[in-house]
């Protein structure tokens, strides 16, 4: 990754990410499925090619809307159980959220 790339101050793994979504909507049972929803949108966008034409291509975007949580019968990918998550959801966040190690690059200066 560049120097000049935004570095994250914490990540989240998906079980992470459970355990605050459950403490936060107070969740303390049961297998929940944790999804994300997307919003999708088409268009048409103009490149440049090196003669300097321009070429109309169709382009895809996604967007993130939010996080979805579905109740769920059965264990399997990306459901977790919220009975084990309760446990100990402050640790999971603090341990979650730590400032990390590594130097940052400097912000850019706004100076005009």
């Amino acid at each position: 990754m560049s120097d000049l790339q935004p570095q994250p101050d914490a990540e989240l793994s998906w079980s992470e990410l459970a355990t605050a979504v459950f403490a936060a909507k107070g969740i303390h049972e049961g297998l929940w499925r944790v999804a994300v929803k997307l919003r999708f949108a088409g268009l048409t966008t103009n490149w440049l090619e090196a003669d300097e034409s321009s070429t109309a291509t169709p382009t895809g975007m996604v967007g993130f809307e939010g996080i979805a949580l579905f109740k769920s019968d059965v264990p399997g990918p990306m459901v977790f159980d919220a009975g084990v998550a309760a446990g100990e959801p402050v640790a999971a966040i603090k341990s979650a959220i730590k400032p990390a190690a590594r130097k940052r690059a400097p912000r850019p200066s706004a100076k005009t």
